[in-house]
């Protein structure tokens, strides 16, 4: 395995809710494998562990550049809290990140 990448992203949630009095913003990060583009970990600023797991299940495994349309509705579907467009931005944003990055690559294997 060729050495991992780290990427993360920042996004608003709505004015009131608890990731926003917490933390202002609410943070997504990914592990990724950039041999084949699986997400090795991913971790969000929720304030539940439950929702910490939930949200890393999600993403865990799959592949960032070939299942993104599948992961957002994964998350349209199945993650009904209230950070959920704030997830989706931040993920869209990560996956630009990683997408420039690896167009930049003169060779990714």
């Amino acid at each position: 395995m060729a050495d991992t990448l780290f990427f993360s992203a920042q996004t608003k949630p709505a004015a009131g809710l608890t990731a926003e009095k917490l933390y202002g913003v609410l943070t997504i990060a990914m592990e990724i494998d950039p041999e084949d583009s699986r997400i090795l970990d991913a971790e969000c600023t929720f304030s539940t562990e439950v929702a910490k797991t939930f949200f890393s299940n999600l993403l865990v495994q799959k592949n960032l550049l070939n299942d993104i349309e599948n992961i957002l509705k994964s998350i349209e579907k199945r993650y009904k809290g209230e950070v959920r467009k704030a997830l989706i931005v931040g993920i869209k944003k990560i996956y630009r990140d990683y997408v420039a990055w690896r167009n930049a690559q003169p060779s990714v294997t």
